[in-house]
């Protein structure tokens, strides 16, 4: 039998809470605990040691956002999950390997996590030394991190489809990344683009 997932919820109200706890009790993945606020999660994170954060994205205000990317450089393994009750900005959601809806079912929920699972170990695993992005690149990079399709960035810096497609298959071999969430992360935290550019 495979080793459980272990799962930390951290939902402020008590209701999404135990509603997300049951759904996960149908699923192959263990809720470890629930927490109200991302500081308590924070503080709790070494001593709980979880696999899966699942964190509601109106608890992050913009100090804490930063923190948020923390998370993520400090445990590379550790997949953040967004749980969304309400309408969420682009740029907060774009922080999380993957987001959970209101409306999602355990055999759902299953899916999307195993999915993000399976991206973080490709990310992790064996990722190359890390050569540095070429100017064109980084113009890729900036273009579909602010969620631009390979047609309209072909388009707005006058290349092909063919020659986009070749430059994100660089940028993702040189960053070791290769979902469009890490790599919008990688942009914002290596200062790339601003969190306000993302569609």
């Amino acid at each position: 039998m495979t080793r459980q997932n272990k799962v930390l919820i951290v939902e402020h109200s008590p209701v999404v809470a135990e509603g997300l706890k049951s759904l996960f009790e149908e699923t192959e993945y263990r809720v470890i605990a629930t927490l109200p606020t991302l500081e308590s999660a924070l503080e709790r994170l070494p001593a709980l040691n979880p696999d899966i954060v699942v964190l509601n994205p109106m608890l992050i205000d913009f100090s804490q956002r930063l923190k948020l990317r923390h998370i993520f450089q400090e445990y590379p393994n550790l997949l953040l999950a967004a749980m969304q009750t309400f309408y969420c900005e682009q740029s907060v959601l774009a922080q999380f390997h993957t987001v959970l809806d209101l409306e999602d079912n355990p055999a759902r929920i299953s899916t999307k996590l195993k999915n993000a699972l399976e991206a973080i170990s490709h990310e992790t695993e064996g990722a190359p030394a890390g050569s540095e992005l070429s100017m064109r690149e980084k113009e890729v990079l900036k273009a579909i991190s602010k969620g631009y399709t390979n047609k309209q960035v072909a388009d707005m810096l006058h290349l092909s489809v063919h020659t986009v497609i070749t430059h994100r298959k660089n940028i993702s071999h040189k960053t070791g990344i290769k979902t469009l969430s890490g790599l919008t992360l990688y942009a914002l935290i290596n200062h790339l683009i601003d969190e306000n550019e993302i569609q």
